[in-house]
This record gives C-alpha cells, sequence and structure tokens, in this order.
C-alpha cells in the first residue's frame, strides 16, 4: 500500500457513548461550517435516546481525521466547548443532528430558549422492565424539561447524565425507597456507560 492509499484508508472503532461526550467536550470533535443547521427537535432527540435506551442501533458516525485545521468550525448549539489547538483535528461529516442530540441533552443545550435536557423515569423504567414493555415504543420513560415541571407524578425521575456518570449518594437514595429500583438504576446506568456502543 503506498503513502496515497494509507492517507485515504478508512478505519472503524467502537466506542461508548461517554467517549464521544468526552470527545466533544475536549474539543477533540468538531463540526465544520459546511454541514447544514441542526434540524431535529425535542421528540427526535428524545426518540434518539429512546433507541438507545431499548438497544436499538443508531447508524454510524463519520468522522475526517485530518492534519489540517479549519478556519471555522460550527457551536453545538449553546454548549460551551473546547477548542483543539493542536494534534489531529477531527470533523463531524456524517452524524451531526445525532451527535448534537446526544450531548444537547446531557448538557442541557437551548435554541431559542428551547431546552434539549431530557430526564429518565427511572420508576416507570423498571416497571416497564417488569412488565416486559420495553419494547413499546409508546412508553417512552424519558421526559422533556416542560414535561417534568408539569408532571404531578411521584416517580423517581434522574437527569439523564446520571445514567452517564454514576452517582452513588443517587444509589442509596433510591435503595432506602426500593432496593431492586436502585439495583435497577446500577444495572442501565452500566447499559448507558458500557454497553452500548456506537462506530465511528
Amino acid at each position: 500500500m503506498n503513502n496515497s492509499e494509507q492517507l485515504r484508508a478508512i478505519e472503524f472503532e467502537n466506542i461508548e457513548l461517554t467517549t464521544i461526550i468526552q470527545r466533544l467536550e475536549n474539543g477533540q470533535y468538531a463540526i465544520p461550517v459546511f454541514q447544514r443547521d441542526f434540524v431535529w427537535d425535542k421528540s427526535n432527540i428524545r426518540d434518539l435516546w429512546d433507541s438507545i435506551y431499548r438497544h436499538y442501533p443508531i447508524g454510524s458516525f463519520l468522522i475526517w481525521e485530518t492534519d489540517e485545521q479549519l478556519p471555522r468550525h460550527r457551536n453545538i448549539l449553546n454548549i460551551e466547548l473546547k477548542e483543539n489547538s493542536k494534534g489531529k483535528f477531527n470533523y463531524v461529516l456524517d452524524g451531526q443532528q445525532r451527535i448534537t442530540s446526544i450531548i444537547g441533552a446531557v448538557k442541557g443545550a437551548k435554541r431559542n430558549r428551547t431546552s434539549f435536557k431530557l430526564f429518565f423515569n427511572i420508576s416507570k423504567a423498571y416497571e416497564m422492565s417488569k412488565k416486559d414493555l420495553l419494547d413499546q415504543i409508546s412508553n417512552s420513560p424519558f421526559l422533556t424539561e416542560k414535561e417534568l415541571k408539569d408532571s404531578s407524578s411521584s416517580d423517581q425521575v434522574l437527569p439523564l447524565e446520571k445514567l452517564l456518570d454514576f452517582d452513588s449518594a443517587i444509589y442509596r437514595n433510591l435503595s432506602q425507597i426500593n432496593y431492586d429500583l436502585s439495583d435497577y438504576y446500577l444495572t442501565i446506568s452500566e447499559k448507558f456507560r458500557k454497553d452500548y456502543k456506537v462506530s465511528v
């Protein structure tokens, strides 16, 4: 294989969601300005995370790695991210809507005062798992910020980021309510943090 063929080689790796988020936060991934604007709404974002929760595939991401830094790149909604100023530069060529939705729901990104932050009704998810209702798409355990504010339910609801970053205090609090619920939190957090992988 000659040098030009090596430069054009396409490689894939399967990585965790948390790794994608970390790479975005650290400036390792950026969205070039020639990509279209982010157009997804809250229902699209919820559907994406619901697919992840149910362990459905969400497709691969196409990342262009280059030594060349593009003069400009697109912001990810209103999220403050670091800029990578040295080393390899990685630009998202395919998967911008999904990758923006992943970090936007975790970080609570906003567009025109609309928050994309998501919450997880762990009580509902646990009951669904007991009744084998995970395949019923209409039974999503995810809530938008507005839905959470409007809800009068006494269910246990967690910010989405607490599924991706296990919180021992939450585990202890849930165990005081229902040990099975705290055990489910441990299981579902492990699933989000380690078991679900995407191809880049």
